[in-house]
């Protein structure tokens, strides 16, 4: 897997697609390249609030081979030492097993939110702190902040 940078707009494009709605700008969007060349997924980073040092992320793969070791390295660079955010946070259907599985991973809290998106849906916020990056088992791929 190689992480494609600088561009932005193509990422967030597939990633909206696939999540079903188009994410803000500004953004910045880190894309999973597979081994053909093929756009497999990305992350995409929009809403930065400075004053509190936090941003949202939306992310989405159409395989399951997208989130590599590399992109979530990539994303860490971003955040904590580009940003210096000191929280990271991400709001999903909180019926995606997957986004639960990667947050749990991640080290990240989860909040659910009844009937947010619509009657009878919740929506999950997973929310990352530094500290909390830090902790966690995949912390090591990108070293300590």
């Amino acid at each position: 897997m190689h992480v494609l940078t600088g561009a932005h707009d193509a990422v967030a494009d597939v990633v909206g697609a696939l999540i079903g709605y188009e994410l803000p700008s500004p953004r910045v969007a880190l894309g999973s390249l597979g081994a053909d060349g093929r756009l497999l997924g990305g992350v995409v980073f929009h809403d930065w609030q400075p004053q509190w040092r936090r941003i949202e992320l939306s992310a989405a793969g159409a395989d399951r081979r997208w989130m590599s070791r590399p992109l979530i390295a990539a994303c860490a660079d971003y955040a904590w030492r580009q940003l210096d955010a000191h929280v990271v946070y991400q709001a999903a259907p909180a019926r995606f097993a997957f986004s639960a599985k990667l947050a749990r991973a991640l080290g990240a809290e989860r909040v659910d939110l009844p009937e947010m998106r619509g009657p009878g849906e919740a929506e999950a916020v997973y929310i990352l702190t530094r500290d909390a990056w830090e902790r966690s088992r995949l912390g090591g791929v990108h070293g300590r902040s």
